[in-house]
């Protein structure tokens, strides 16, 4: 693998300092958003999060690991985005919405059926595919996947992923060692 170009700053060269500091620094904006219930097939549900700017380009996105809307780089998302003209949407991967949910079901990083299902609900809704969907973290990975489960069909005319933990074992490994563990506290939580 080849050594990263990225310099950090002098003041937060610590990766720890570099992962908190948005997490109890970066302002957040306000944002006026519509929740929506989404009846899964299997008797579950997933919970939306619509922006309530009206656009013809809807943007699908996923958060990380243990994200909601209240995640730092969600916020500043929908906030640029709005900004941008379009109409951004988080769908909140199963159990992190804040509600428990009705099946003992899990997401991962390889479970795509739920974003296909939200794709066509966009569609059936919106009257048009997501224009653009962006992905961080897990939710980078579920993105990629499906993207490769329906290259010759997809419809997004535009897709992002941002800091995608490409080997997931050694990312999981890493969060096993030293200071790390307070990541494995925080999320359990």
């Amino acid at each position: 693998m080849a050594a990263a170009d990225f310099k950090p700053a002098w003041w937060i060269a610590s990766p720890h300092l570099q992962t908190l500091w948005p997490v109890f620094f970066k302002k957040r904006n306000k944002l006026n958003l519509l929740t929506e219930q989404v009846e899964l097939d299997d008797g579950d549900f997933i919970d939306l999060c619509w922006s309530q700017k009206d656009s013809t380009k809807t943007v699908l996105i996923l958060h990380g690991l243990e994200g909601d809307l209240h995640s730092h780089y969600v916020n500043g998302i929908i906030y640029r985005l709005e900004r941008a003209g379009c109409r951004p949407v988080l769908m909140h991967f199963r159990g992190c919405s804040g509600r428990i949910n009705r099946l003992v079901r899990a997401y991962h990083s390889g479970e795509t059926g739920d974003l296909a299902f939200i794709v066509e609900h966009i569609r059936k809704k919106t009257g048009r595919h997501p224009y653009a969907a962006v992905g961080y973290s897990l939710g980078a990975n579920v993105l990629l996947k499906w993207l490769g489960e329906t290259s010759e069909k997809n419809p997004l005319a535009k897709a992002v992923a941002v800091s995608v933990p490409l080997r997931l074992h050694d990312a999981s490994a890493r969060l096993q060692l030293g200071a790390s563990k307070i990541y494995i506290v925080y999320l359990l939580s």
